[in-house]
C-alpha cells in the first residue's frame, strides 16, 4: 500500500451518514479531511476545496463540553437598517441549517458541539456590497473526563 493509499482512509465510522446528508459537497474541507475515500476526495488537493477566510481582529476561542448548544450572534441590534450577514465554517460559507447540527437564522448561529462541530466560524456583515466588519469564534471539544466508576 502506497502513502497515498493511507492518508486517504476515513478517518470517522460516521461517514456514511454524513455523505448522505450531503456533507461530501456542502462542507467539502471537513469531509477532505475525515472522510476523504467515502467523498472521493482522495486525489484533490486540499487547496481545491478552500476557500480562504480573512483573518478577522475579533478572535475567540471557546472551549465546550460535547452536545452543549453554542450560539453566536453577528452584529449589533442597535443599527437602524439590519445588515446582510454571511457566515462561514472553516472557510467555506454555510448557507443553510443542518438539522441535528447546524441552525442558521438571520444573524444568529446555533450548533450542537461535537467533533463535525469543531473548527473555526466567522460572520461577515456586509452594507453596499463590502464587508464592514467580521467575527471569529475556534470551537474545540473539552477533553472528556473519565468516569470514575
Amino acid at each position: 500500500m502506497c502513502l497515498a493509499e493511507f492518508s486517504c482512509l476515513d478517518k470517522k465510522r460516521v461517514c456514511d451518514p454524513w455523505a448522505r446528508l450531503g456533507f461530501c459537497e456542502r462542507r467539502k474541507t471537513f469531509m477532505k479531511k475525515n472522510c476523504p475515500q467515502r467523498c472521493d476526495l482522495c486525489y484533490e488537493p486540499l487547496e481545491a476545496v478552500t476557500t480562504p477566510t480573512p483573518s478577522p481582529a475579533n478572535f475567540k476561542i471557546k472551549m465546550v463540553p460535547r452536545g452543549k448548544v453554542v450560539g453566536f450572534r453577528c452584529g449589533t441590534k442597535n443599527s437602524r437598517s439590519p445588515p446582510k450577514v454571511s457566515w462561514f465554517k472553516d472557510g467555506e460559507q454555510i448557507l443553510a441549517s443542518v438539522p441535528g447540527f447546524i441552525v442558521l437564522k438571520d444573524r444568529d448561529l446555533r450548533i450542537i458541539a461535537n467533533e463535525f462541530n469543531e473548527g473555526v466560524y466567522t460572520c461577515r456583515i456586509h452594507r453596499r456590497g463590502e464587508i464592514v466588519s467580521a467575527n471569529s469564534w475556534a470551537i474545540r471539544l473539552k477533553p472528556e473526563q473519565p468516569s470514575n466508576s
